[in-house]
């Protein structure tokens, strides 16, 4: 595990030759295995318009903030007012919850065109985030005795705590998407910083659930 998490990407390799991580005899015949490819998870596109939540950015109800900072994550490109209104709330609002609702919608939107590529969007922090401890991950008994083996892609937030205040799995394999959400949201983090002060910040983690370490 890297002590360093980047901005965009943090990778949790899991080696589960039990499904509780115990010890366990190696049987003589491998169990037969099969990967099964991950299913993109789109965000879901806001149902109010860019005008209803640019106004609702400057509500002077910390709730109303928030759910238009969570809505406007899915809206992919947003206008520059609402970009710079975004940023706004995320360094000044007095609300810790909305402030990670703005650093959500900061990873995940665009001012401008839009790209193909999905990648998260560069977060105004001067230090990323430190891994500090990882939480413990138990593979699913049923994938595990299905041989079932995959990666899921996890996005998530972490707070100016240092803990993951909320987490999506953006690229899916049933029967292990819980398990990974699990064990993300177990993480603790030295936080990001931003002019010596911690801020919240986004990451994206691919957790990968592999029976046999040869393969």
């Amino acid at each position: 595990m890297p002590k360093v998490l980047l901005p965009a990407s943090l990778a949790l390799l899991v080696l589960a030759g039990a499904r509780d991580g115990a010890a366990r005899e190696k049987p003589a015949t491998p169990r037969p295995t099969r990967i099964v490819e991950a299913v993109a998870v789109p965000l879901k596109a806001p149902v109010r318009s860019m005008a209803e939540l640019e106004a609702a950015l400057g509500s002077a109800d910390a709730s109303a903030r928030a759910a238009a900072a969570w809505e406007l994550a899915g809206a992919g490109v947003v206008p520059e007012s609402v970009g710079n209104k975004l940023k706004a709330v995320f360094h000044d609002d007095a609300d810790a919850g909305v402030r990670i609702a703005a650093v959500w919608a900061l990873g995940h939107v665009r001012q401008g065109v839009a790209q193909a590529d999905g990648a998260l969007q560069p977060l105004p922090y001067d230090e990323p985030p430190r891994l500090a401890q990882q939480a413990k991950l138990s593979y699913p008994q049923r994938a595990f005795d299905e041989g079932v083996e995959g990666t899921v892609t996890i996005e998530f937030a972490v707070d100016e705590d240092g803990g993951v205040a909320h987490a999506e799995v953006r690229g899916s394999v049933p029967g292990l998407d819980e398990a990974a959400l699990a064990a993300v949201r177990g993480w603790r983090f030295v936080p990001a910083k931003r002019e010596g002060k911690p801020v919240a910040s986004m990451a994206s983690a691919p957790v990968a659930f592999r029976i046999h370490a040869e393969k």
